[in-house]
């Protein structure tokens, strides 16, 4: 067991670093890999103290131990796998009125590979759909040199969709704003509305936009990173709890 535990805590060290590699060192949540990393170890080597001296896992300990993994189960069952299967769901050939292309950080005025691939599903759903209106929404971070809407706009436009077809929000600063803020600019309750964001992200967008009252609502996933997933999908399932906690979904 001792093994196992110890090779987990070095699994968990190697994806920190990767993610800090991919990500940035300032993005805080990557410092749950190493948070795990350093629990396994130190639960590692209790394990292997305890087996050199010819003593046991204390009842108690091995209960705590069974709770904590009954619970993980639950939890992945309740939260992460509705999150996982609706990110595998798109309505592409659902015809809307309005695409909301949530916003992501960008590098200066260029859009991140994340918010690409958000632009790349909507630019392609769009030139399908020739009727549906673009609504690029993001406003302007403490390290960013424009808006993500006027970066995101900029995108579309490269790759060849009218101008006329994009609408700007620049003011939000998160989905919960995102959704609001675009929904205040199509006026229309009744519109159908197709969100697009990346897989993991998809399901709180969705259902943030129903709580908002938008009536006919539908998801477009856009691909997620293979490699950040992990960590996008465990920061995303304890975003759903925060928001079911507090009844913003």
């Amino acid at each position: 067991m001792q093994e196992i535990v110890l090779i987990a805590a070095g699994i968990f060290a190697i994806y920190f670093v990767i993610c800090i590699c991919m990500a940035g060192i300032g993005k805080g949540f990557s410092f749950l890999w190493l948070a795990l990393s350093v629990l396994c170890f130190m639960a590692g080597m209790v394990l292997r103290y305890l087996s050199a001296t010819g003593r046991e896992l204390p009842t108690v300990a091995r209960l705590i131990v069974l709770i904590g993994m009954a619970t993980a189960l639950v939890l992945i069952l309740i939260i992460w796998v509705p999150i996982i299967r609706y990110g595998r769901q798109t309505h592409r050939t659902e015809a809307v009125d309005y695409v909301i292309v949530l916003g992501a950080r960008i590098n200066g005025t260029t859009v991140s590979r994340s918010l690409a691939k958000r632009l790349d599903t909507a630019y392609d759903y769009l030139m399908e759909h020739k009727d549906a209106i673009a609504l690029v929404s993001g406003g302007q971070g403490t390290d960013e040199q424009i808006t993500e809407a006027e970066a995101m706009k900029r995108y579309l436009m490269e790759k060849g969709l009218q101008e006329e077809r994009i609408i700007k929000e620049e003011a939000s600063t998160n989905t919960d704003e995102n959704i609001a803020y675009c929904r205040a600019l199509i006026g229309d309750q009744q519109a159908s509305v197709a969100i697009v964001t990346n897989s993991f992200h998809l399901y709180r967008a969705v259902k943030i936009g129903k709580k908002q009252g938008l009536q006919k609502v539908y998801g477009i996933a856009a691909p997620t990173n293979k490699v950040m997933a992990l960590n996008y999908y465990a920061r995303e399932g304890l975003a759903v709890v925060s928001y079911k906690l507090r009844g913003r979904i």
